[in-house]
């Protein structure tokens, strides 16, 4: 451990100076003091903490003061982490979060149009794949001679952040989409002149002009995004008359089951912020990628949503593709290491029968004779090889064997 003799606390400094503390010549560490011997750890005094961290907060907040007077970007939201790295994409929850290199969406395209532009104070940035997902839906709407297109409200600010009107859409993955509406009167279709608010008959409230909600165009919008599954949404924020309305309309034509299941499952009024009568707020779940770098999906992650968009080296759907992909095992993996291949066994010697002996031949003329017989028979039965037993119970031993 490292001395330091440039100050003494409570002893007397070379050159007879009075007691005390002296400040070090060279500031170790925020929080450590020197002394006579080894360096030793002291709580950092109030003085202590302001002498490092009062410096780095003027330093940020002027930081923060001049991208905002630059317009660069909403508050510091470019000062938090990944909001200057390569990586597009969302961070943090809908609302306190931000977005890294986000995509813009442009003013007019296929199928739709913008509420506000930019110098009116419309936010259009996003997640690439939300801008993908707001060109798909409206290019794929039908839209007859005459019918007008979609109007896409707010989004995203260029970095994030929190943005004017919303308590949400800070991170890149909220849009909101304006219903389609038509004159009361004439029933022709006018292009949504800002955020109507519709009743539970779907006529509108407190709007100069009479007008009604158009369920079949409304519903066909909330088709397209149920069947969108590149885009993963977890929510469709609406008022839960308006759901009545759309899901009625979808039984009553006979639209596919699934898709009616699926959007009353993804419909829901919100319960901390305004009913949504006047427009629908769609947002999309986090991509695994984004979920790894702190994103937060901000609803329900449902069965049927896509995992692996970022992903290309996903494993097969079928199982004849698992099964084809699948290596064969090394020999041992599963039970041990293989068994020597058994040798071939000798063919066994056949049997060689010795020849039978006289006595052998005997036995069965022997073995007949009636129990107890005369010596002379059993005698004179003997085959003449060798002498014959001495007594007819060393006969029956021969027998009986």
């Amino acid at each position: 451990m490292r001395t330091v003799a440039t100050a003494v606390k409570g002893t007397p400094r070379p050159g007879g100076r009075p007691k005390g503390f002296v400040p070090c010549r060279r500031m170790v560490n925020p929080g450590w003091e020197c002394y006579s011997s080894p360096i030793q750890r002291v709580d950092p005094t109030p003085m202590n903490r302001r002498r490092w961290f009062d410096p780095c907060l003027r330093v940020l907040a002027a930081a923060c003061a001049a991208a905002s007077m630059a317009g660069a970007l909403p508050g510091c939201a470019h000062f938090l982490p990944d909001a200057t790295l390569r990586a597009e994409g969302s961070r943090g929850g809908p609302s306190k979060g931000w977005l890294a290199h986000g995509v813009r969406l442009p003013e007019r395209g296929q199928g739709y149009t913008v509420l506000r532009t930019e110098p009116e104070g419309g936010q259009h940035w996003a997640t690439e794949r939300l801008v993908a997902m707001v060109r798909r839906v409206a290019g794929g709407l039908p839209r007859p001679a005459g019918e007008m297109p979609l109007v896409v409200g707010d989004m995203s600010g260029r970095g994030g952040g929190q943005i004017p009107r919303h308590q949400s859409h800070r991170c890149g993955r909220d849009v909101d989409l304006l219903f389609f509406t038509r004159d009361a009167t004439t029933g022709a279709s006018v292009l949504t002149p800002g955020f109507v608010r519709y009743d539970r008959n779907g006529a509108s409230v407190a709007w100069p002009t009479p007008l009604r909600f158009d369920v079949e165009r409304n519903w066909d919008l909330v088709e397209r995004l149920v069947r969108d599954e590149p885009a993963g949404i977890v929510r469709i924020f609406i008022a839960a008359w308006i759901e009545r309305l759309l899901l009625e309309y979808a039984r009553a034509h006979d639209r596919a089951p699934w898709v009616v299941e699926r959007a009353e499952s993804l419909m829901v009024q919100p319960g901390d912020s305004l009913v949504h009568d006047d427009h629908l707020h769609v947002r999309v779940a986090c991509t695994p990628g984004e979920r790894a770098r702190g994103c937060l999906d901000g609803g329900p992650l449902w069965p049927w949503l896509q995992k692996d968009w970022e992903k290309g080296d996903s494993a097969p759907a079928s199982d004849d593709e698992v099964l084809a992909a699948l290596e064969d095992l090394p020999p041992g993996v599963l039970n041990g290491p293989p068994l020597p291949p058994p040798e071939d066994d000798p063919a066994p010697e056949p049997a060689v029968l010795a020849d039978a002996s006289p006595v052998d031949e005997a036995l069965p003329g022997l073995c007949a004779l009636p129990e107890g017989p005369a010596p002379a028979t059993w005698r004179a039965a003997w085959p003449g090889v060798g002498s014959p037993p001495a007594a007819w119970d060393d006969i029956r031993g021969v027998c009986w064997r």
